[in-house]
């Protein structure tokens, strides 16, 4: 991970004002989660040396004196919300710093760093001070993730306030059934619960909001008001993140059965028996003595042992029904909570105070304008490409689990498959990961950023038929 990323050199330099005031317009970009090392590639599409940009230059004027590039690093992009909050509130402050040199900039996010952008924008609204110089922010494949405050005050609070918020409600209690002279007591909790309401309501007018706290309803509805006619949404229909984060929501496949504690009888019968035969021979078992012969003895414990099993065998089979009984709820409850723990995982959500109550291609309050659908001339190669690379992989993967016979003659000792199967996978598989290397979006791309006046588009770009056909549908989408 990337150390103190905020004060690097690579940011300094990129921040330089002297290089901004020399350009007209600036473009910001900004990764996805888990694509944000300068260091391991100089080609990812968000990097101002990548095939992306240039194939980008070949459509629009990127001119550095026309406009400045400047990509914008959030650690290594982790799933986190939290980290995303804070990213939108640092990518928030370099906006800001253009506008007060009059700069004009778009943003062009791509998965999560669409997140990043609207998190900006929406601390923008939280700090009263909208961005005038967004002239667009592009996102591409992002899931936006709707969250709203969690329902009770308890849910909310964490640390000392908790513990406290908690201890009142039995000392109200108790002062309720107690004596006449404990009734003092009976305001604890009520007072406790509008102190805390009212802490909760002064903090969130206090100070802005930050990765800690929630953006409100209104302020969600004021940043679609703002900056709804300069969103540039793009999501292909068949995004895989989108629609895996969207459709895991709905999944409560059983993974704990509800006859899980019936393993436990044979483990219960055997503790019954160990202990049961102990305190039998403890405080029950006869001496053996001269009026005791042997085989006396032997008969007594066979007696005991199999009425032991007897005991064992009814308990086993009376204990069944009471594990079944015992074991839906509490199968439910766990499988319950482990597919909260997974969606959790698979979504970023580390805001304690915050549920996700929507996963959408669009942010909230916004209508699905650009994400309803893309031009099929977008769409369509965009889902060859990935098609093309899923089979090539097939391929590989198919030698390397050595289904074919050149992998079984070049095969020499043990194959480590976790490792050649990672080294075998491009990423373009996925259309989600394969927007910047399609020619057609690129096209697309350029359109939008051209109608935002980020740039003149090249005159060989402006006689091909395909920019006509994306002007015009990028005018039908922009009307409301």
């Amino acid at each position: 991970m990337i150390e103190n990323y905020e004060n690097s050199e690579l940011n300094e330099n990129r921040s330089d004002a002297q290089s901004i005031l020399n350009s007209k317009m600036i473009l910001v970009t900004i990764h996805g989660t888990g694509a944000g090392d300068p260091t391991k590639d100089k080609k990812s599409w968000w990097q101002e040396e990548s095939e992306f940009l240039e194939q980008l230059g070949q459509r629009l004027d990127l001119n550095p004196e026309q406009v400045k590039i400047v990509p914008f690093l959030w650690e290594q992009g982790p799933n986190s919300e939290a980290s995303r909050r804070k990213a939108g509130k640092r990518l928030y402050d370099l906006l800001r710093s253009y506008d007060d040199l009059n700069k004009d900039y778009c943003l062009i996010g791509h998965s999560h760093g669409g997140s990043v952008a609207y998190s900006a924008l929406l601390q923008s609204v939280a700090e009263h001070k909208p961005l005038e110089g967004l002239k667009c922010w592009c996102t591409v494949g992002t899931p936006f993730l709707e969250y709203v405050k969690n329902k009770y005050l308890v849910q909310r609070l964490s640390g000392w306030r908790l513990g406290l918020y908690l201890l009142t409600f039995p000392t109200t209690l108790f002062a309720v059934f107690g004596s006449a002279s404990l009734y003092f007591l009976v305001l604890s909790w009520p007072l406790a619960h509008l102190a805390f309401l009212a802490l909760e309501r002064h903090k969130g007018h206090a100070k802005s909001a930050t990765e800690e706290s929630w953006f409100t309803e209104k302020q969600k509805k004021m940043a679609a008001e703002q900056y709804y006619d300069t969103w540039f949404g793009l999501c292909h229909p068949e995004d895989e993140a989108i629609s895996a984060l969207t459709n895991i929501k709905d999944v409560n496949e059983e993974i704990i059965q509800s006859d899980f504690l019936i393993p436990l009888i044979p483990f219960a019968q055997f503790l019954i028996l160990i202990v049961g035969w102990s305190l039998a021979h403890r405080f029950g078992a006869p001496p053996i003595s001269v009026n005791l012969y042997f085989y006396d003895f032997l008969i007594i414990e066979s007696l005991v042992f199999f009425l032991f099993l007897f005991v064992l065998f009814i308990f086993g089979f009376a204990l069944k029904p009471i594990l079944l009984l015992l074991g839906k709820p509490a199968s439910r409850q766990i499988n319950k909570i482990v597919w909260s723990q997974v969606r959790k995982g698979a979504w970023g959500d580390d805001v304690s105070r915050e549920d996700v109550i929507k996963i959408a291609p669009y942010p909230a309050n916004f209508s699905a304008k650009f994400s309803e659908r893309m031009p099929e001339i977008v769409a369509s190669p965009l889902r060859d490409h990935s098609s093309n690379s899923a089979i090539k992989t097939l391929v590989k993967v198919r030698e390397i689990l050595g289904m074919t016979t050149q992998k079984k003659e070049n095969k020499k000792g043990m194959v480590d498959l976790r490792s050649d199967l990672s080294k075998s996978l491009t990423w373009e598989e996925l259309i989600h990961t394969s927007y910047f290397e399609v020619e057609n979006f690129i096209d697309l791309i350029a359109v939008g950023l051209h109608k935002a006046g980020l740039s003149e588009l090249k005159n060989d770009f402006i006689s091909t038929s395909d920019q006509e056909l994306l002007s015009a549908w990028y005018e039908d989408k922009k009307t409301p």
